[in-house]
């Protein structure tokens, strides 16, 4: 839900975002993220021209009020979502 918000915010007045994938650009160093790559691109890559485009850690849109964090995920680090909590202006 974080990048349809931060592609489309126009069609949301609210988002439910929960246990978020939200950095594109470290999502592979992170947990499962690597058995990803396949899916989403390598950003390490020409890949990440595309990436960035949808990464709400990258974008310059932040509308997202709350965040919520599963500490025992097996796919998303809860380190993911205190980023982007604390990269968000206030």
């Amino acid at each position: 839900m974080g990048n349809m918000y931060t592609m489309r915010p126009d069609l949301w007045g609210a988002i439910h975002c929960a246990v978020p994938l939200l950095d594109m650009k470290r999502y592979h160093t992170l947990l499962a993220g690597a058995s990803w790559m396949a899916e989403y691109g390598d950003p390490d890559t020409d890949d990440w021209e595309f990436l960035q485009k949808f990464s709400p850690y990258h974008s310059t849109y932040f509308a997202v009020e709350t965040i919520l964090v599963c500490w025992r995920h097996i796919r998303v680090t809860h380190a993911a979502s205190f980023a982007f909590g604390r990269h968000r202006p206030h």
